[in-house]
């Protein structure tokens, strides 16, 4: 089952985004509608808006889907697939399909001019591959590869050879807070918390502790090139520190908010999007 529904004003190709969402290959019904919601809500500025949002889910949860999706976003055209299971294993390979053969018929009849994929599954590289063989006249290619979480899914060579700004690694959204106990604490066991610090793997940096670096050590006005030198030294292994243009969007999209509430400002808006640290921040 699917269907196409949404009201929002339509605006032409040229300035709408498809995202394409695969949402078996996220981890479950609750992170999926929280991922789905976090793109919406982060989408990146450097990217067309979103005209149309396109979810793959079980035939029948596709109704479900369409109560969430209504209620969730009613200013966007959507649509819901609803992937039919013709075996008793996963229907990995028939949502594939579905996203791919929708995403190029959507920009070939130009519905669409940029396709964006949410997926940790590598096999999107055949998509990735004929959507900048269509658009050989386009630079940057019009793809977005959307990843969630550390340590994605997609393979190393995918994540080596894809060009930074055709990738988005978006954290994993948190859920609802944990139960408390009778003393107020997190009923959570101890023991799974000390697991987490025995396996000796670096927490990934918060944005506040990046955002305090980026004013302690710039000064007047900076760029991405600028910001993505001071993450690099302190967070070589950061997303943002790998090129320019993913420190642009990652500044742009998920540390702005803590960049605004420490003062800094935003003296242009274009690329190259320029930022000011003023002396009031740079006292405190």
């Amino acid at each position: 089952m699917s269907g196409t529904k949404g009201t929002g004003p339509v605006e032409p190709a040229a300035l709408r985004a498809g995202v394409y969402v695969d949402i078996e290959n996220l981890a479950d019904l609750e992170t999926a509608q929280r991922v789905v919601a976090a793109v919406v809500r982060r989408w990146p500025e450097h990217c067309p808006p979103i005209g149309r949002l396109s979810l793959y889910v079980p035939a029948e949860k596709a109704e479900l889907w369409e109560l969430w999706g209504e209620a969730e976003f009613q200013c966007l055209r959507r649509r819901v697939h609803g992937v039919q299971r013709f075996t008793r294993q996963a229907s990995k390979n028939a949502a594939d399909i579905a996203i791919a053969v929708d995403a190029i018929c959507d920009y070939v009849t130009g519905d669409v001019a940029h396709v964006a994929v949410v997926s940790n599954d590598s096999d999107f590289a055949a998509l990735f591959s004929k959507i900048r063989g269509l658009a050989a006249e386009r630079r940057p290619s019009p793809f977005l590869w959307i990843t969630v979480g550390n340590g994605s899914g997609i393979s190393v060579d995918m994540a080596r050879f894809v060009a930074g700004d055709m990738r988005w690694e978006i954290d994993e959204p948190a859920g609802p807070p944990a139960p408390k106990g009778k003393a107020g604490k997190s009923a959570a066991p101890k023991k799974a918390a000390a697991s987490k610090r025995s396996r000796g793997k670096p927490a990934k940096p918060e944005n506040e502790a990046i955002a305090d670096r980026l004013v302690a050590e710039l000064s007047g006005t900076f760029k991405a090139q600028q910001a993505m030198a001071v993450i690099k030294r302190h967070w070589p292994g950061h997303g943002a520190a790998q090129s320019t243009q993913r420190c642009g969007h990652f500044l742009a999209s998920e540390l702005w908010p803590f960049l605004k509430a420490r003062g800094v400002k935003q003296v242009r808006q274009n690329s190259p999007r320029t930022y000011e640290i003023g002396k009031r921040v740079k006292s405190g």
